[in-house]
């Protein structure tokens, strides 16, 4: 049986990871940044850093959308 403290527990959790840019998300549009730079290699936390700043923002546009 559910308990009420527990479907809360899962509601915030699940909450929680939607708030979060995936590391999957992460990992494609920094290789996207990569490639478009011509894929040089050495700006590999370049890359992560920005696509990580870059999905933040469109995820906080999105929400003030909503």
């Amino acid at each position: 049986m559910s308990t009420p403290t527990r479907n809360v527990s899962t509601a915030l959790a699940k909450r929680a990871g939607s708030d979060r840019v995936r590391t999957d998300e992460i990992a494609m549009r920094a290789y996207e940044l990569f490639q478009k730079r011509g894929g040089h290699h050495g700006h590999d936390q370049e890359d992560w850093y920005e696509a990580e700043l870059q999905l933040a923002r469109e995820r906080d546009v999105h929400r003030e959308r909503s």
